[in-house]
């Protein structure tokens, strides 16, 4: 009989090796994958659950994963270094639009004194600031409006009304608006009018703006991403060169800061997750390998 028993443990044992030999290694490759240990892997589901989460997630800095008792955690920490340099080159994109809106500007100031149109049109085109207050708090087009008979004046009063700002108003409070109320002529109305029309588009882009942010604040809608090739900054040329590699670099910043997350859930106590763009991603991995 002892003889019979030894013969069974024999065969037994390179199996009894085997698992104590995967269970070391599953504990081991949990352990490796962030603060994990080898007592949180206690079945299959888990070692599952876990290897999933990797590959869509691509990897996480701690994880834990129980089935049995229903528990998750996951965190992925901030880069601080690629944020830090992402930041850097914000700041620096952000001094060279300065500088080339500066340029431009005084190219509009220029324009301006010559009542120069076209030089007006370019200047605009190369992201001038055209809404700049004197000391009475007039802006350039309150000032064109001031001498509306000149010709060369209302052709560039009609030319700076489709890009100035119409809120804007001056030390007695007036707004571009009350400034056209004023000219009693046929070019007065043509002028009201466009003035007009000009704020009810501004005010309409400006509400689909906040619309539109306000879905994507509340999960309703996702931001689009941009399709644009930025140029690096020594490549930089105009105001819409810069304008794309801001925008750009304003998405690897999202993007840096959405990929860190900590997320934890319990069957008894719902979840809790730091990175909105998360919660679905989470919630459906838990439906499917945990709960």
């Amino acid at each position: 009989m002892t003889s019979e028993n030894n013969k069974q443990e024999n065969k037994e044992l390179p199996k009894r090796k085997y698992d104590k030999l995967k269970a070391f290694l599953v504990g081991f490759a949990v352990t490796l994958l962030g603060g994990g240990t080898a007592a949180t892997v206690k079945t299959v589901e888990n070692e599952k659950a876990v290897k999933e989460w990797k590959k869509i997630n691509e990897g996480a800095d701690s994880l834990s994963v129980d089935v049995e008792k229903g528990h998750f955690y996951a965190m992925k920490k901030l880069d601080q270094k690629a944020l830090i340099a992402a930041t850097a080159k914000k700041e620096a994109l952000t001094a060279k639009k300065q500088e080339i809106v500066d340029k431009a500007t005084k190219d509009f100031v220029q324009a301006f004194k010559n009542l120069d149109a076209n030089g007006i049109k370019k200047a605009i085109d190369d992201g001038a600031n055209i809404d700049t207050q004197d000391s009475e708090g007039k802006t350039p087009l309150m000032r064109l409006l001031e001498q509306p008979e000149s010709a060369k004046a209302y052709i560039c009063t009609r030319l700076m009304i489709q890009h100035s700002d119409m809120n804007i108003r001056d030390k007695d409070g007036a707004s571009a608006a009350e400034y056209a109320a004023a000219i009693n002529s046929v070019k007065g109305e043509v002028l009201r009018k466009e003035i007009a029309q000009r704020k009810k588009e501004t005010q309409t882009k400006e509400w689909k703006a906040g619309s539109e942010k306000m879905k994507i604040r509340r999960g309703e809608k996702e931001e689009v991403r941009p399709n644009i090739v930025a140029k690096e900054i020594s490549q930089i040329e105009n105001i819409q060169d810069v304008n794309d590699a801001l925008t750009a670099v304003e998405w690897e910043i999202k993007d840096i800061k959405n990929a860190s997350y900590e997320a934890s859930v319990e069957k008894d106590n719902g979840f809790e997750v730091s990175q909105r763009q998360k919660t679905a991603d989470i919630r459906n991995f838990y439906q499917k390998h945990v709960r």
